[in-house]
């Protein structure tokens, strides 16, 4: 610790081994004014100036961080020099700056409230990056991120109006607790163990990555919370691996409509999307890949494609009775939809399983793809009827508990079985498509009747028998 009022010029302080102190940490006010140099330079530690907000420190010197953390709880007045080369330096609130400031390296962390026209004569470059730890208010201002001049909103860091913008693809970095509010947006965000509200910033052509669960202060997983209302408008939503499902989530009531153009997935993690008491449209698509994803919500409108792949888990649950647009009739039982119809959309599965929560349906008048032998879909156990697009293949088998009616499209595709108990009812007009890709074992699609037989084969129906081999068995 050093102790005292004035730092004269010539004298260098530096670290070279453990953690430092400049100046007093009192309760009343304590002046300490630097002429000479004050450096970081050993990684993995930490020099305070004068540690306490109560405390002023005016710099006519040099401040400089080279590696480790050079923290200022005090008031910073900079009238000489601040160098930012490496490591990082941490701005708390109440600063001022009519020196300069230098930002060539490292991270520069800055606090309290501010503007571009705060930071005054201010330098940023050669990958520096300045990360917002106070309120900067960005209003008529735009900033530029680039490779060269990364931003960053950290624990407690807000923006604010303006616009935000990426020159070269180079994304908006986020950790800890942060908002982003009325900008306008035309960069990508990497959320890293934090959790970023946005309040009217509209996401358009825009990729987000949420990654990590936060490990100080606040824990739990990392989240991106927007308004639940208007639309994601041909954004791509990453979910990224963490032992925490990591959540796109609502801050307050409202339904969200996901585009024709927006993808929600995880990736190497758990993942999450919506809230118990919000609804969503979704034209887009949301996937499960190789972990679950969990989409919650009290209304559901699947219009677009719902998937789980590669092992992944996809599971609907929809807390209301009647709020699920694709589940049309069946019997409530309690909490629970039985025997319902599930109608519109896309569902596919390819080696994945979906968890239809408290929901089982016994027609299919949807588009639903079930690929792989481990693929599983057991809200369809009670299936009798189909009448929109069934689609079997790559060795999913698939047993009836009663007799079946097709008067859509029923495709069996290659090592993949359909048992049919008691009977198979083509109804008029409906489709049969069986893929033949040889004479072997596995190779082609098989529907069997067990304890009965087909009703009206052949009348007006269209058997489709593709494939190198005219072979067909049924």
């Amino acid at each position: 610790d050093l102790q005292g009022g004035t730092i004269s010029s010539g004298i260098s302080v530096r670290t070279t081994g453990g953690n430092g102190s400049i100046g007093p940490s009192l309760a009343v006010p304590w002046t300490t004014t630097n002429f000479g140099l004050i450096s970081s330079e050993t990684p993995g530690t930490e020099l305070f100036l004068v540690d306490g907000s109560n405390n002023i420190f005016n710099n006519y010197g040099t401040l400089r961080a080279l590696s480790g953390q050079l923290r200022a709880a005090a008031r910073v007045n900079n009238f000489g020099s601040i160098e930012v080369l490496g490591g990082s330096f941490i701005l708390g609130a109440g600063w001022t700056n009519s020196g300069s400031i230098n930002l060539l390296g490292g991270s520069l962390s800055v606090g309290g409230s501010f503007t571009r026209a705060s930071l005054g004569n201010f330098t940023h470059q050669n990958g520096g990056l300045l990360n917002v730890i106070g309120a900067y208010d960005n209003t008529g201002d735009s900033i530029a991120i680039s490779a060269s001049q990364p931003w960053g909103l950290g624990d407690g860091g807000s923006i604010s109006g303006g616009a935000i913008n990426s020159i070269d693809g180079t994304p908006l970095l986020e950790s800890g607790n942060a908002t982003l509010s009325n900008a306008t947006l035309v960069a990508d965000i990497n959320i890293t163990k934090g959790r970023l509200t946005l309040d009217n910033v509209p996401l358009t052509g825009r990729q987000v990555v949420v990654t990590g669960s936060l490990t100080t202060g606040t824990t739990g997983p990392s989240q991106l919370k927007i308004p639940w209302t208007g639309t994601l408008d041909n954004d791509t939503i990453i979910l990224e691996g963490s032992g925490i499902a990591n959540q796109v989530v609502p801050t307050g009531a409202g339904s969200l409509t996901l585009s024709p153009g927006t993808t929600i997935r995880n990736h190497n993690g758990p993942g999450q999307i919506g809230g118990a008491s919000n609804g969503i449209r979704s034209q887009g698509h949301v996937s499960a890949d190789g972990t679950a994803m969990i989409v919650l919500a009290n209304a559901l409108d699947n219009q677009g494609t719902f998937e789980a792949k590669n092992g992944g888990f996809l599971r609907v649950d929809v807390s209301t009775t009647d709020g699920w647009v694709n589940r049309a009739g069946g019997t409530i039982s309690g909490t629970n939809v039985l025997n319902a119809t599930l109608t519109g959309g896309t569902w596919n599965l390819n080696n994945g399983s979906f968890d239809m929560r408290r929901s089982t349906f016994a027609k299919n008048a949807a588009s639903v793809s079930i690929s792989g032998a481990s693929s599983r879909f057991l809200a369809l156990g009670p299936l009798n009827e189909n009448a929109g697009y069934l689609n079997f293949d790559a060795g999913f088998d698939f047993s009836t508990a009663a007799a079946l009616t097709n008067s859509g499209l029923l495709r069996i595709g290659d090592a993949s079985d359909l048992s049919v108990t008691t009977s198979l009812l083509l109804s008029s007009g409906s489709e049969l498509d069986l893929l033949l890709g040889g004479t072997g074992t596995e190779q082609f699609g098989q529907i069997q009747v067990t304890q009965g037989h087909f009703k009206q084969p052949f009348i007006k129906t269209h058997i489709i028998l593709r494939g190198p081999q005219l072979l067909a068995r049924v």
